[in-house]
């Protein structure tokens, strides 16, 4: 749904992903469910498409470990998967 958001989004428009962190399982190289891959997806495409900027949250409360993601559209025009990496 991010492609989906910064092509409907403006300039401005906040996105905020939820549940990013997944009780820490998201840094674990071994872990393959399909919700902790999501979310690595997630944070990759933040990172590296030039439409977005972004930063991730760790939280901890009562169930555990988790976080969320914040990213910013700032180029809504651009091709979908455009990269910071291609520009460099």
């Amino acid at each position: 749904y991010l492609d989906w958001a910064a092509r409907l989004g403006r300039a401005g428009t906040v996105v905020v992903v939820d549940n990013v962190v997944r009780a820490g399982r998201i840094v674990d190289p071994g872990n393959h469910e399909s919700q902790v891959e999501g979310g690595r997806r997630s944070l990759a495409m933040l990172a590296d498409d030039d439409r977005f900027d972004a930063t991730a949250v760790q939280t901890l409360d009562a169930k555990g470990w988790d976080g969320f993601a914040v990213a910013l559209i700032t180029h809504p025009g651009l091709s979908s998967g455009g990269s910071r990496a291609e520009r460099h």
